[in-house]
């Protein structure tokens, strides 16, 4: 009977706990996939799941501010993910680990000693940026903390436009790169941004949805156009994690987002902090201490930029040294090229004209020429049976002297012997004419 009562016990308890456990499991998948809020957190949260990732200063007006750490130079907020377009409009899914907070929470502003610092903020949205466009490119720009959010006005810029917000705080795209899913690799260096942003337009606009932020910003038909491919309609689910909350896919078109409800504001954030005994620095924004890191690296990177530009001086200069030296020694050859030309050309005409004066003459000169150049040997050759024996016995070169003072020779005497019977004929025409004229006047 004892053992019966305990087996009844074992089955009761066990029953038990798998009812608890599916009940669990039902919770998480629903705040998992269905809820719209991920709970409920004071704003000290933040410095909890942030402080890893940099350090809090008391920044002016601003309370705690967070400035990231480990940033590449030239880093720049909404530049390290992609854009997806959800049913709260354009959203920025960051593949950086405070992604979930610093793009969807707060503003950004850029200071001259610290660089980019994060104001937190209370209100969740896909991203708070300002948008530019042109039929080129895409761009967007983190608003200012100045910037603020209603449900019944919208947003509120007061004295401030983006049209305010500076030339290298932007980041643009060509058009047909705005779906990348890496915008690093695509997006533009900043100082290209002063051409390409005197070449867009403003096209900011945001509007309440159930409550909530929505970013329109740039028409979806226009990015299909541009880019050829059709953009994805996404929808959003409230996520229980802040390490699932970057816009990762769950099911489906369905991506999941850490979006909890923040309670409080900014000094309270400054007071929770400094009651935990956290570290957050006072500082002046645009007048600050700054960190002698950041200050020795800026200082670093603007040497290394007047460098390259005295190093690039340098080579444009050497560049164009060489090939002036080229073409002057260029203009050198060409220049005693000519002067050889006209030099032999001015040689070959006088030859030319002494030539054309007497054929007679010009046989008379050939021949001398060539039994100038002839061996002193050859010349004192007299009969030609000698000369047979010796061209037999001289080289190849020498022969071809006496080939060529032969032909000379033979040319010579044809020449006078045309002369010669040229005039003979000459006396029998003319002998012939007088006797005929004498027969006529004897007649």
């Amino acid at each position: 009977m004892f053992q019966i009562k305990r087996w009844l016990l074992a089955v009761t308890a066990a029953t038990a706990l798998m009812v608890a456990s599916g009940a669990r499991n039902a919770q998480a998948q629903t705040s998992f996939y269905g809820s719209a809020s991920s709970g409920s957190f004071s704003i000290s949260f933040f410095y909890d799941e942030l402080d890893d990732y940099g350090r809090w200063v008391d920044y002016g007006n601003y309370g705690a501010c967070w400035v990231p750490a480990n940033v590449d130079r030239g880093w720049r907020p909404y530049t390290y993910g992609h854009w997806m377009y959800t049913d709260y409009g354009w959203t920025w899914a960051s593949y950086e680990p405070y992604g979930w907070a610093t793009y969807h929470y707060g503003r950004w502003v850029f200071d001259p000693y610290y660089g980019w610092v994060w104001v937190p903020g209370t209100v969740w949205a896909p991203a708070w940026v300002a948008w530019r466009e042109s039929p080129d490119y895409i761009g967007w720009a983190p608003l200012g903390p100045e910037v603020g959010w209603s449900v019944s006005v919208g947003l509120s810029f007061g004295g401030y436009s983006s049209s305010q917000i500076a030339y290298s705080n932007w980041s643009f795209v060509d058009r047909n790169r705005f779906d990348s899913r890496d915008v690093r690799t695509v997006v533009y260096r900043a100082d290209r941004n002063d051409d390409v942003f005197r070449s867009t337009r403003d096209v900011t606009r945001f509007r309440s949805r159930n409550g909530s932020p929505y970013n329109e910003g740039i028409a979806v038909a226009n990015v299909e156009r541009s880019t050829g491919r059709r953009v994805p309609r996404m929808r959003v689910a409230a996520v229980d994690s802040p390490n699932r909350g970057t816009g990762r896919q769950v099911s489906g078109n369905t991506v999941g987002f850490f979006r909890p409800s923040i309670r409080g504001s900014r000094r309270d954030l400054t007071t929770q902090i400094e009651r935990r005994g956290g570290q957050i620095e006072r500082v002046t924004p645009g007048r600050g201490r700054g960190d002698v890191q950041q200050r020795t690296e800026r200082a670093r990177g603007q040497s290394g930029q007047i460098e390259r530009g005295r190093n690039l001086q340098r080579e444009v200069i050497d560049r164009t040294e060489r090939a002036r030296g080229r073409a002057t020694e260029r203009q050198r050859v060409e220049r005693s090229r000519g002067q050889s030309g006209q030099i032999e050309r001015s040689r070959e005409t006088g030859r030319s004209r002494s030539f054309e004066q007497s054929p007679a003459r010009n046989v008379e000169r050939r021949s001398r020429i060539r039994t100038e150049r002839e061996p002193r040997e050859v010349q004192r050759l007299e009969s030609p049976q000698a000369r047979r024996v010796e061209r037999r016995e001289a080289p190849p070169q020498e022969r071809q002297h006496e080939v060529r003072s032969e032909r000379g020779r033979s040319q010579e005497l044809r020449s006078q012997e045309h002369g010669r019977s040229r005039e003979s004929t000459e006396r029998r025409g003319g002998n012939k004419g007088g006797k005929g004229n004498q027969d006529r006047d004897e007649k």
